[in-house]
């Protein structure tokens, strides 16, 4: 499966969308605006977090 992962440019944090071959969003990722370090959370479609 490829995946493109393409950035929102109109966002207040970090965030990018996951689109599968199809062009249906998979995946969007979120970064944290107030950590140390980089933290990004993932979330499926349906909105569930899947990884940090």
């Amino acid at each position: 499966m490829k995946l493109l992962i393409k950035q929102r440019v109109f966002s207040w944090t970090d965030t990018y969308d996951v689109y599968d071959e199809d062009g249906s969003v998979k995946y969007f990722v979120k970064a944290e605006f107030l950590s140390l370090g980089h933290r990004l959370h993932v979330y499926d479609a349906s909105e569930r977090e899947v990884g940090v």
